[in-house]
């Protein structure tokens, strides 16, 4: 026999013996109650698909007793575990409204995962399991159920949306609607409103266009919106403005998880990371905007239910402190001879806006829209396209934060360029509109009858803008600064440029823009502060 023949042999015998020494350590084996909950899985997967075939037949008594039937079987899944009956998840019922072509597709994907979760039990992969049967599996259900409603198709939503932020801007230009808007915000309306329509199933409260506003329009609007920045004007404001302002953003960054840390036994345990990703959003939205509370809520990951829950939080909290500071308005010069401060700046700042707004001020032309276009989502594009190749820094500095940074990023540079001109063409005009656009997409996705499950964070919002508050006054005070920029300078943060201007008007008509630049330095500081904010809030909440 020859060397060749006898090391075939031995690498034969070699690979017998692993195969031996393999077969003799086999995965650990599942217990009793992980075999019953993966027969419960195996149930939740056959009702799901006799679900999608109803729905898809159009026998809506048959898709609720199916969903029923998968909520009982999830259920003994779940008391097979020994989970707590206060923590299960449900699998809810639908009341059929419409005839989504999405929906059933949904409901079988989310029966692969239950699937999917059944084998690996019986694999002896707990772990794995009931992560996708607790946290995918369901979270898939209820996307699927949420994609039904009387209008379901992208482009009828979308119609359903403009018409209605038409109407209520054309609302905003009669008598009653003027004075409706004065005591509650217009952009209250744009968030509840769609809200109303999707909660009643009207519209659905998933739908891809929610999705493509979130990834497509939210970074284009964020750099329309910063690209009109004029950062050499708002370093002209003088000391006193921009100290309260950065003052105002310095509270809200330190305030958020200050206010957590003291109020944090009153946020039930089983709201989880919900609660700081929630608060994140809204660090987003009192320090930038719209925008911000959007991209900085995508970025940490927060739901639409949390999101909902912090808009109220933001309108509650935010607009008592208006209040005051209208107050503030009304007494604005014997507050200032109080403390002795120079009012000399406000005539300076008046003149300065005026001859910018003069000069950049053009007939809007088809060149014009076409370059706002390109600008837009050219640098969307670039930022996606970016955002897959980087690397994650931490838990928050990935995927989607990636695109908002570098869209931010790319405007705060193209804002020292001559493109900056391209404000007097309208360039934020058209940013507002997809802001807008986002805004009630956001409304849309939230479910009200979440909204006031937690009532522990408007306790923690109100504690955060006492704080913001009580700081802001003081430096006031302490630099003997006019209470103009104080006021602006927080309502910059806290209400952004829907607001900003208002309040501004509030003091002198010819003032609003100085509100206008301090929001839209907000925008920029928005993405970068409520960040380092999330940071935060993410460390207290794992205190």
């Amino acid at each position: 026999m020859g060397w060749a023949h006898v090391l075939c042999a031995c690498a034969v015998l070699a690979g017998c013996l692993i195969a031996q020494g393999s077969e003799a350590q086999p995965k650990p084996g599942a217990t009793p109650q992980e075999l019953e909950a993966a027969a419960a899985f195996k149930t939740v997967a056959d009702r799901l698909e006799d679900a999608a075939v109803a729905y898809a037949d159009g026998k809506a008594a048959d898709v609720s007793r199916r969903l029923g039937e998968a909520d009982d079987a999830y259920q003994k899944a779940q008391e097979a575990l020994g989970i707590n009956e206060k923590v299960r998840r449900r699998i809810l019922g639908l009341a059929q409204k419409g005839s989504s072509e999405l929906l059933p597709g949904t409901l079988r994907k989310a029966a692969e995962h239950f699937r999917t979760a059944a084998t690996r039990l019986e694999d002896g992969e707990a772990n794995g399991a009931k992560d996708l049967a607790f946290g995918k599996a369901p979270d898939t259900v209820e996307k699927g159920l949420h994609q039904d409603g009387l209008i379901t198709g992208s482009m009828a939503v979308l119609a359903v949306l403009l018409a209605m932020l038409g109407g209520l801007f054309a609302l905003n230009r009669t008598r009653a609607g003027g004075k409706l808007f004065r005591i509650l915000p217009l952009l209250v309306f744009c968030y509840f409103v769609p809200t109303l329509l999707s909660n009643t199933g009207l519209i659905p409260i998933s739908s891809p266009l929610y999705d493509f506003i979130k990834g497509h329009l939210l970074p284009a609007s964020l750099v329309l919106l910063v690209l009109a920045v004029d950062i050499k004007a708002i370093l002209g404001l003088g000391r006193d403005a921009l100290v309260l302002f950065l003052t105002a953003t310095f509270t809200i960054v330190i305030g958020g998880p200050l206010a957590l840390l003291v109020c944090k036994g009153l946020i039930p345990d089983e709201m989880g990371e919900e609660a700081w990703k929630g608060l994140a959003a809204l660090a987003g939205s009192w320090i930038g905007g719209g925008a911000n509370f959007v991209a900085i809520g995508e970025s940490v990951g927060a739901t639409a239910s949390t999101m909902s829950m912090m808009v109220v939080v933001d309108v509650a909290i935010g607009e008592t402190w208006m209040i005051f500071l209208l107050f503030y308005a009304g007494r604005e010069k014997a507050m200032d001879e109080k403390i002795g401060a120079d009012r000399t700046r406000l005539d300076d700042v008046r003149n300065r806006i005026a001859k910018f707004e003069a000069e950049v001020a053009k007939p809007t032309t088809l060149a014009d829209l076409l370059l706002i276009g390109a600008i837009a989502f050219g640098a969307t594009a670039i930022a996606i396209a970016l955002s897959e190749v980087l690397p994650a820094i931490g838990s928050i500095i990935k995927g989607f934060t990636w695109v908002v940074i570098i869209c931010t990023t790319i405007a705060v540079v193209l804002s020292f360029t001559k493109l900056r001109r391209l404000e007097g063409a309208g360039a934020s005009k058209l940013g507002s509109v997809f802001l807008y656009l986002l805004v009630a997409s956001i409304g849309a996705k939230a479910e009200f009858s979440k909204v006031f499950d937690y009532p522990g964070l408007m306790v923690v919002g109100a504690v955060w803008m006492l704080f913001h508050a009580v700081v802001i006054l003081f430096v006031r005070r302490w630099l003997k600064a006019p209470i103009f920029f104080a006021a602006v300078g927080s309502k910059a943060n806290v209400g952004g440029a829907a607001s900003a201007p208002i309040l501004a008007s509030a003091f002198h008509p010819a003032l609003a823009p100085v509100g206008v630049l301090l929001a839209v330095a907000g925008y920029v500081l928005g993405t970068y502060a409520g960040l380092a904010c999330a940071w935060m809030l993410e460390l207290v909440a794992l205190m």
